[in-house]
């Protein structure tokens, strides 16, 4: 299974990091996050991070949107 997460902060960063504890593989995260910084974040916990949904296509099996995400 694969997931999109659209906005990449805290919560979505939080989940991947659960699931990884769980066993899913991160490598099947993918994050849309406008912010360099926080992308390269998301790269470390293993997940695949994008500037913008259309680099994300195509998306994932689940899509979650965290918050206020303006992506």
């Amino acid at each position: 299974m694969k997931i999109t997460f659209i906005g990449g902060g805290n919560m979505a960063q939080a989940i991947i990091g659960g699931l990884a504890k769980q066993g899913f593989a991160a490598s099947g995260c993918t994050a849309v996050e406008p912010l360099a910084e926080t992308r390269a974040r998301l790269t470390t916990l293993g997940a695949r991070a994008v500037a913008s949904v259309a680099e994300a296509l195509p998306l994932g099996d689940v899509v979650v949107k965290i918050g206020r995400a303006h992506v």
